[in-house]
């Protein structure tokens, strides 16, 4: 049976960092299947020391 890998697109937004809430651009994957993941933190927020905590 074959299985069908959803398409995946990258598209750059205007966002509020999750964070802080300071303005900024980032990018989001959406699926064909319409869900959409993000991960939206500015630069200073998305620091490896958050990154291993957010582990």
């Amino acid at each position: 049976m074959l299985h069908l890998i959803p398409h995946v697109w990258t598209e750059t937004v205007d966002y509020l960092c999750l964070v802080c809430g300071h303005k900024g651009e980032g990018r989001i994957e959406i699926e064909e299947t319409g869900i959409e993941w993000h991960d939206l933190l500015c630069g200073e927020c998305d620091s490896e020391d958050l990154e291993l905590e957010r582990r």
